[in-house]
């Protein structure tokens, strides 16, 4: 009989220990995330609101400039010798994580030695902390006036300036 009393309360502990930790399963605080909803909890950097187009009167903007997520695209005309195109825009982190601007890119220029692009208020390798806008950053599309001040050609690009935003 003394075996039979050990194998109950042997039984009846581990009925105890199975329960509690069904209970602790079924009830018990759940924090486990995945890496993917961490991410998109933390990083949002976004450029916003294009403002305050002002461009010469020998240029012509084709389309006028629009954001998709890091990258501004505008289209304009230049027909004069000194013809320029500017505008600013905003940049937002509305994330947790403090981001840098590793690169800006131009893709889609045809004329080269005859374009000029600058981008002033955020440089390479500026940081962008968490929580902070970025305002007024301004554009600038120029012309490059020829050396002889002799007559140019009427030219057309359709560009996308991309700023290559990255985590510290």
């Amino acid at each position: 009989m003394n075996n039979y009393k050990k194998i109950t309360s042997i039984t009846g502990l581990a009925i105890i220990v199975a329960l509690a930790s069904v209970f602790l399963c079924l009830f018990g605080n759940k924090q486990s995330y995945s890496a993917k909803m961490i991410v998109e909890d933390e990083w949002k950097i976004n450029l916003i609101s294009i403002s305050d187009l002002i461009y010469s009167a020998d240029t012509k903007i084709e389309k006028d400039p629009s954001i998709k997520r890091n990258r501004i695209n505008v289209e304009f005309s230049f027909s004069g010798k000194e013809d320029y195109v500017q505008f600013f825009f905003d940049v937002i982190n509305e994330g947790t994580l403090d981001g840098y601007l590793k690169d800006i890119k131009i893709e889609g220029l045809k004329n080269k030695d005859d374009v000029r692009i600058s981008v002033i208020g955020l440089g390479k390798d500026d940081i962008i902390e968490s929580g902070r806008y970025v305002d007024n950053v301004k554009v600038v599309i120029e012309r490059i006036p020829p050396l002889n001040g002799e007559e140019v050609e009427p030219i057309t690009e359709n560009i996308n300036i991309i700023l290559d935003i990255d985590r510290r």
